[in-house]
């Protein structure tokens, strides 16, 4: 599944993909402009709620996203040389259902019968 970025005078808007948890197909393309064409390799920078982050190196215009897990939301920036960075584009995440917990699921989905 694609996660489009384009990044414009050094801000990157998203297309509000809603990035579902536990997935390993995402892939995050950049459409970018003139500005970033004479750095062949870049970093996509994903910051969590929590204030870690995580970064992927690249070349090109597009680079996988890593699993995302147990977030609420993620944003995803880059940066590339000495030092040309974006401001971040943000996404919504949900929950998947491998990591629903008992306190996600209703009491009343448990009872149903058949």
């Amino acid at each position: 599944m694609d996660i489009n970025i384009k990044v414009k005078d050094k801000i990157a808007v998203g297309d509000e993909t809603l990035i579902v948890c536990g997935n390993s197909d995402y892939t995050v393309n950049f459409e970018l402009d003139a500005e970033w064409a004479a750095y062949d390799k870049k970093t996509m920078r994903i910051g969590y709620r929590n204030g870690k982050y995580k970064d992927v190196d690249f070349t090109g215009s597009s680079c996988a996203l890593p699993v995302i897990k147990k977030r609420p939301w993620i944003a995803i920036g880059l940066y590339a040389g000495q030092l040309k960075t974006s401001t971040p584009a943000v996404f919504r995440c949900a929950e998947c259902i491998t990591e629903m917990t008992s306190r996600s699921t209703s009491p009343r989905c448990r009872h149903i019968r058949y």
